[in-house]
């Protein structure tokens, strides 16, 4: 069941999210098709700090670093395991593998790896 679109957790959160994104339209609207996919896995809400807008569960799961004027972002996502790809570069976070991607659409592989961390996320 969709949980709808994840919003800022706290009007600071929309303003820095705002401004995270501030001149780069294209990654901002990279960053929204990330966010209406994230509203399908069920409840998170979004946190932001000046260096990063991150998606929240139960913990941090996912979360954008990176607003690049191409129209890409840069993803980090949390797994409980290391996922063996040309396209991500990883490293071990004690229980979980940081994993971070740049890309400018979504497709099945990312879909896959980011519902996966929500998944877990809630459930552990």
């Amino acid at each position: 069941m969709p949980a709808g679109l994840p919003q800022p957790a706290s009007a600071l959160d929309a303003a820095l999210m705002k401004r995270f994104f501030e001149h780069r339209p294209a990654a901002k609207a990279a960053f929204e098709e990330l966010r209406r996919e994230a509203g399908t896995w069920g409840p998170c809400q979004v946190t932001s700090t000046p260096s990063r807008v991150a998606f929240l569960a139960r913990t941090r799961f996912l979360w954008c670093h990176g607003a690049h004027v191409d129209g890409t972002i840069t993803v980090g996502v949390l797994l409980p395991h290391p996922v063996e790809s040309p396209r991500l570069r990883k490293g071990d976070l004690g229980s979980r593998w940081s994993h971070h991607v740049k890309f400018g659409a979504l497709d099945d592989e990312l879909r896959g790896w980011f519902r996966d961390a929500y998944v877990w996320d809630v459930g552990t």
